[in-house]
């Protein structure tokens, strides 16, 4: 269970940057329209305000994602596909 939580965090993260990237394109080719008055100012903050909120929960998800791979780090799946089976010889 650790490790699927721990891949879908990671997915979740490459997903996140991703919009980030894509929200920072965007706010760079609306700047002039932003200058001119055809896109509020309010909402470009909004947007901003967005990427903060998005930004602190990244850091919480990338923390998730370590501890997960921690506590997983000796287990290996077996011929099913479970991973919840200790590697041999693991502590």
């Amino acid at each position: 269970m650790l490790v699927s939580l721990a891949e879908s965090a990671e997915l979740a993260l490459q997903i996140v940057h991703g919009g980030f990237s894509a929200i920072g394109l965007l706010q760079a080719s609306t700047a002039q329209q932003i200058a001119d008055g055809k896109v509020g100012a309010e909402h470009a903050a909004a947007l901003g305000r967005l990427l903060v909120e998005l930004g602190e929960v990244l850091l919480y998800v990338h923390g998730l994602s370590v501890d997960c791979r921690r506590y997983t780090a000796d287990y290996v799946p077996d011929s099913t596909g479970r991973t919840d089976q200790p590697m041999p010889g693991g502590a």
